[in-house]
């Protein structure tokens, strides 16, 4: 298998936090966490670009993955992935592992990157998303009534 790219950083993504490795071809690692606020974002963003990472993969986890991509966007290249198709190897799952798992993925071009819907289509889909669930909801409880 030859390596598209010679250096990626893959971020595992959750709630308040990301860890992020940056990977080389060479085989070299580093890890870091970052909490996800403004100042830590901006932090991850540095160390990216220092690094010299000619591109970054993270995985679609719920909406947590959009404040970073939201601060790398605009200067570093995002793979964003669906997490079903990325997943690891099966045994000890950590988030530095997980992290590792997705820059090595980035690093051999072996992401399928996931629409990333912006401005008014991300609107649109949001309020979308918000109608199917009530009319769902809606459907259940109906359901509910009659089989009582």
């Amino acid at each position: 298998m030859s390596k598209k790219r010679n250096k990626v950083c893959g971020i595992d993504v959750h709630k308040r936090f990301l860890v992020a490795s940056i990977l080389d071809n060479e085989g070299n690692c580093e890890t870091k966490r970052f909490e996800q606020d403004l100042d830590e974002l901006i932090l991850l963003k540095n160390w990216i670009l220092d690094s010299g990472c000619e591109s970054v993969a993270m995985e679609s986890t719920a909406e947590y993955w959009r404040p970073a991509y939201g601060i790398l966007n605009p200067e570093i290249n995002i793979t964003i992935g669906n997490a079903y198709h990325m997943k690891g190897i099966p045994g000890k799952k950590t988030d530095v592992l997980d992290s590792q798992w997705i820059a090595e993925l980035e690093l051999n071009n072996l992401i399928t990157p996931s629409r990333v819907f912006t401005g008014d289509l991300y609107e649109l889909r949001t309020l979308t998303r918000a109608r199917n669930k009530m009319v769902n909801n809606s459907t259940v409880f109906k359901n509910k009534i009659l089989h009582q």
